[in-house]
């Protein structure tokens, strides 16, 4: 698992080093349009998503196999196929809808044992109004520019999806589908995973604007830690 940590680590470093270099330049106006440094970022962060999925199931196949391991194994080669959509094509609905089959086979792997007894203790009440209310939040200060660019019904169906997906491995722990570190891992994952798509959507709206290329950065940032945490809640403990 270590390799698989430090190669996603060196890919992003650099990923992130030529957005916020691209950031710079854009913020000077010496270079309005950096195509050719967006493209080098992308072609590096693909490289991130890809390598890192494809190591890891290497990994998982040397160890003891399981059902869990097939579902990662799976949601990681659809995250790597949505990537491809999103950060080399561009097709921001397709990669969106691609990412969404990723977030049901989490959803799946989450929900396995759930029990509606789970919402007497009401710190998971809480946490699911909490988190669908900071949802519709985003959503209404995003409505504007994602309508015009005809991005909020796919982004609102995401949305409710991922936020789903996020109260799923809340509920993990509780259900005893995983064990506590698998639980508490696979959460801090989901929870990186949400703030990286609220950059991704910042992004969408800002597009080519200065704003946009320091969000393309930032995305990097949570993006890389949130697939080694889920990751990391493959192995039993």
């Amino acid at each position: 698992m270590r390799i698989i940590i430090i190669i996603a680590a060196v890919l992003t470093i650099l990923a992130i080093g030529i957005d916020l270099y691209t950031w710079t330049q854009v913020l000077k106006a010496s270079e309005p349009h950096p195509d050719k440094w967006i493209a080098w970022s992308g072609y590096i962060r693909f490289a991130r998503t890809a390598t890192f999925s494809f190591i890891f199931i290497a990994y998982l196949q040397s160890a003891h196999f399981t059902k869990d391991h097939t579902l990662l194994q799976f949601a990681m080669l659809v995250a790597t196929i949505a990537d491809f959509y999103l950060i080399l094509q561009n097709k921001l609905i397709m990669g969106i809808g691609i990412f969404a089959v990723m977030q049901l086979v989490l959803l799946y792997r989450h929900l396995q044992g759930f029990s509606w007894q789970l919402f007497q203790q009401k710190i998971y009440i809480f946490l699911t109004i909490g988190l669908f209310v900071f949802a519709a939040f985003i959503l209404y200060f995003l409505y504007v520019p994602l309508q015009a660019k005809g991005l909020f019904w796919p982004v609102a169906g995401y949305g409710f999806l991922l936020i789903s997906s996020v109260l799923a491995a809340a509920y993990s722990k509780a259900s005893g589908v995983l064990t506590h570190q698998q639980a508490k891992q696979a959460l801090t994952g989901m929870v990186l995973f949400l703030l990286c798509d609220i950059t991704v959507g910042l992004g969408a709206v800002w597009s080519n604007q200065p704003a946009g290329y320091l969000v393309r950065a930032l995305t990097g940032i949570v993006y890389t830690p949130a697939l080694i945490f889920l990751s990391l809640s493959a192995n039993k403990s």
